[in-house]
């Protein structure tokens, strides 16, 4: 297992990190997929982290997150989440919901991304999908060098503890389009672009 980068061990850092990366679309993009859930729905947040999705939720909704970072998922206890530590690749780790949500994860899994969407899809009535993409303006393009460089990756950068450098690297090239063409192959059939973020969406039923 490789090794976590700051801001995979200290969910504070993790937090703040996300939010100056995102800016107001952080926030925009989790009340969409909670405008999405809607009321009443049975919701399990797959990779969690630190349980940030969970705070947009409808108050009448039942939510469980599952992650397999100890640190995050201690942290989201502590803000009253149901969650618990658990491999995302084993299907007997999941519940059967309403609706399931991959947020900021199927990039972190390459390989193994289609393997948790197909298991969302056999566990929901919907499967709700988030990923992040490239632009290709001046600045983005400084900011690739960074993401792409092992030594940031593994000091600051992505560097979750599951997967090393080389299975992450090819992410970070994808704009839009090629996002667009993943979701697709996922099965995705409705999607919105908010910010840098392709959500996506997947009627199982």
């Amino acid at each position: 297992m490789a090794n976590r980068s700051l801001m995979y061990r200290h969910p504070g850092i993790y937090n703040l990190i996300v939010k100056i990366l995102h800016g107001n679309a952080l926030d925009e993009r989790y009340k969409i997929i909670a405008r999405e859930i809607g009321i009443n729905k049975k919701v399990m947040d797959v990779g969690c982290g630190t349980g940030n999705l969970a705070k947009f939720l409808n108050k009448k909704c039942s939510y469980s997150g599952i992650d397999l970072n100890e640190n995050f998922v201690a942290y989201a206890k502590n803000n009253g989440f149901n969650v618990k530590v658990g491999d995302l690749t084993d299907e007997k780790n999941y519940s059967q919901c309403d609706v399931a949500v991959i947020c900021d994860v199927l990039h972190h899994i390459i390989p193994d991304d289609k393997k948790i969407v197909e298991i969302c899809k056999n566990k929901s009535k919907r499967t709700i999908i988030c990923e992040p993409f490239h632009e290709t303006v001046f600045i983005d393009k400084i900011l690739n060098k960074f993401r792409n460089s092992k030594l940031f990756h593994n000091l600051f950068g992505e560097a979750d503890g599951i997967n090393d450098f080389d299975d992450m690297k090819e992410w970070n090239s994808y704009g839009k389009d090629d996002v667009l063409k993943i979701m697709k192959c996922y099965g995705v059939k409705k999607t919105l672009v908010v910010g840098n973020d392709v959500i996506g969406i997947i009627e199982n039923c």
